[in-house]
């Protein structure tokens, strides 16, 4: 018998074993995330929201004043203030405390330390509420954070891959004539994977109401004989208000004229009572009847006698 070799895994290691191919798929479900992305609160004038509530505290003599609020230009606002705590002064005449603003001492000053230092931020007709919007930093795999976050960034971040190209940007909402009201910014995102995430932030717009105002002064005419208009009491000839900083404001205005006589034909006095009326806050119902009105008090006598500026009951 003649025996043929066979070469070792030509026929049984053939038959052995097979060829497998395993396919695996990898898929990324876990959508990008959305971190430190807040609304912002501004008033129409650009005076920031976390301004507006600073603590009128029980001392409103500068001195005294624990916080002091510096505003932009490093500038303290402390010696005219006010508190809600204290009460109304009742005596108009009697300035001679150099204490009348302390606490319990019966009579305040006219408004809150609050007033000036918002008016140190006062950017009014000058602001646009979409500079206010967050800058969106995207952070993935191949792009990691690499900084600290400024206040005004917020982050996208995705376990993979962020496909910039799906990125898109809407802006929605709307300002009243107040310049009050909300704008909304929307980003949109996806992953290499689809996955998609929408970060939302709204710039909410307040009303602040404090315009300025110039009264005309008081004037003496005489008679027009030559009709040069000189004399008239009209209001092109004796004045009308003037009004600032209402860029935020609807402002109406109006007069009236009540004529006192002495005798016919002979002297007379017209008071000529203006009445403003901010459309924006205006109303009908209120139970409060006297505004706060700040008093610009800078050429007191003295500041033993004018201590502080009064809010007297009207």
């Amino acid at each position: 018998m003649h025996k043929v070799e066979t070469p070792p895994g030509k026929y049984c290691s053939q038959r052995l074993y097979n060829d497998c191919m395993v396919t695996v798929l990898v898929d990324d479900k876990m959508a990008p995330v959305v971190n430190h992305l807040e609304d912002i609160t501004i008033y129409c004038d650009g005076a920031p929201d976390y301004a507006g509530y600073p603590n009128c505290e029980h001392s409103e003599r500068f001195d005294k004043w624990p916080l002091q609020l510096k505003d932009s230009k490093g500038v303290v606002h402390g010696y005219y203030g006010g508190s809600d705590f204290l009460g109304i002064h009742t005596d108009p005449a009697d300035h001679s405390d150099p204490d009348a603003c302390e606490f319990n001492k019966g009579w305040a000053p006219i408004y809150c330390k609050s007033w000036l230092y918002l008016d140190s931020f006062d950017q009014a007709g000058h602001v646009n509420p979409k500079d206010y919007f967050s800058t969106l930093v995207k952070v993935d795999k191949k792009r990691p954070l690499d900084h600290v976050l400024k206040s005004n960034e917020f982050t996208i971040t995705d376990n993979c891959r962020l496909d910039d190209a799906t990125l898109t940007v809407v802006d929605n909402g709307t300002l009243n004539g107040c310049s009050e009201g909300w704008i909304q910014r929307s980003w949109t995102i996806k992953d290499k994977c689809g996955n998609a995430v929408t970060a939302t932030q709204k710039i909410i717009v307040k009303h602040r109401s404090d315009f300025e105002v110039i009264f005309p002064e008081d004037k003496v005419v005489t008679c027009d004989p030559d009709g040069s208009g000189l004399n008239r009491t009209d209001t092109g000839h004796a004045g009308v208000p003037i009004i600032k900083d209402d860029e935020c404001e609807q402002i109406g205005v109006r007069y009236s004229d009540e004529i006192f006589t002495v005798e016919d034909s002979a002297c007379y006095k017209i008071v000529r009572t203006w009445t403003l009326i901010d459309w924006c806050i205006y109303d009908p119902n209120q139970h409060r009847h006297y505004p706060d009105v700040i008093v610009n008090d800078s050429l007191r006598a003295n500041s033993t006698n004018r201590s502080c500026v009064p809010q007297y009951q009207r």
